[in-house]
């Protein structure tokens, strides 16, 4: 599927301002683009609720997310598989799964379809996200966020990872969790290692997913009625040269 995205970097700035930026961008952008900044859209349950996008984006770090609806980040992941089956998850595809995919799936079955106003989740699973910097004090999480609007990831930005020896590492675990069957872990990037043995400064970046934020600000439910170039069946008889 065809999408584009909105993506910039900044060198010796970390994820905190990204979180400023990114607010400002769209406070700006859309308010300019519509005539106004409250607008109607459908959450993920069909049902209508308003935005506005001028608000005060509210911040919560995903674990404590989790703990409002009784879910330990931390916990065992065999109990993580067990609740993952109870939200209708099939117990192979929990088992192959990494421990921050596995909290992913989880959240986005039971805590996602439930955030209506811009919100900022910060501080993400490190093995989640193994391309951003782990956090000083607590590493098993990554200085990173998600903004999420109406039941929809809208931006995803990090402090990036600068670092040749720990970024082997963390790729290195991906791919062991690639070869267990994990499709969405990452391969070992040597050419990327070596750029940065080279030296790379403290930076940040974010990616905006454009046509999902086009459809949430024209109300639109499905997607890909907002995407330039969706995917279709061919008309019989068509040839592909």
């Amino acid at each position: 599927q065809e999408f584009q995205m909105l993506e910039w970097y900044c060198a010796y700035e970390n994820f905190e301002h990204g979180m400023q930026w990114t607010e400002k961008i769209l406070k700006y952008s859309v308010p300019k683009a519509l005539g106004r900044s409250i607008f109607t859209v459908y959450d993920q349950k069909g049902n209508k609720c308003e935005v506005n996008i001028n608000c005060k984006y509210h911040r919560i770090k995903f674990s404590k997310l989790l703990s409002e609806y009784g879910i330990d980040m931390f916990a065992p992941k065999d109990k993580l598989v067990a609740l993952a089956m109870q939200n209708g998850i099939k117990k192979e595809e929990a088992e192959k799964r990494s421990q921050g995919n596995l909290i992913d799936d989880i959240y986005k079955k039971l805590i996602l379809p439930n955030i209506i106003q811009p919100t900022f989740i910060t501080h993400y699973p490190s093995d989640l996200l193994p391309l951003a910097r782990p956090n000083d004090s607590q590493p098993e999480l990554a200085d990173s966020y998600q903004l999420v609007i109406a039941s929809r990831e809208i931006a995803k930005g990090y402090s990036e990872l600068t670092d040749p020896i720990i970024q082997r590492k963390a790729l290195e675990e991906q791919a062991r969790a690639r070869e267990m069957g994990d499709d969405e872990a990452m391969a070992v990037n040597e050419e990327y290692l070596a750029a940065m043995e080279h030296g790379m400064p403290p930076i940040t970046g974010c990616g905006i997913g454009i046509d999902r934020l086009v459809a949430l600000i024209n109300g639109q439910k499905n997607m890909r009625d907002c995407v330039f170039f969706p995917l279709l069946k061919p008309d019989k008889g068509y040839e592909y040269i």
